[in-house]
């Protein structure tokens, strides 16, 4: 099975299971927690709202893709937030409608076989790829991704 755990406040609630029947939705031998899976939403939708320098969903992944389930709502609202410009590019170029916060970067994790939806939805948005033999490389695209300062 697997957890949802909101980083700024501590909550914990279980979110899928392969072997118990979680009562929401499904996909393949997973089932899903609608408590957990609306907990994951409010901590997205609370840290987009506040500004969080950083907002990670581990895992998108067909549930959301596939089904419009899970953690649809948050890529809802990150549609809503970066509609008409954009998504920021690697280059600098792009990025939110000026209503929104510029500050907060998400990383979206998803497996290489569905990489290419998420690039179809978020046109210009930074891909990050790991390599299983060679994860110090995607680790250090990510830190270049995260620490960046913008030049004057």
């Amino acid at each position: 099975g697997c957890r949802v755990r909101d980083l700024a406040s501590g909550e914990e609630r279980e979110l899928g299971s392969t072997v118990r029947d979680l009562g929401g939705p499904r996909w393949k031998g997973w089932s899903f927690s609608e408590t957990g899976v609306d907990a994951a939403n409010r901590a997205v939708l609370a840290a987009l709202d506040r500004g969080a320098g950083l907002v990670i969903l581990d895992e998108v992944g067909p549930l959301e893709l596939r089904q419009g389930a899970g953690l649809e709502p948050s890529l809802q609202a990150l549609d809503e937030r970066f509609a008409g410009s954009g998504w920021p590019r690697r280059d600098g170029t792009g990025g939110p409608r000026p209503d929104c916060d510029a500050g907060t970067l998400v990383l979206l994790v998803v497996r290489p076989e569905l990489a290419e939806e998420p690039a179809r939805r978020y046109p210009g948005a930074g891909t990050i790829r790991v390599d299983p033999e060679d994860r110090r490389t995607a680790l250090e695209l990510a830190r270049e991704a995260l620490f960046r300062v913008p030049n004057p």
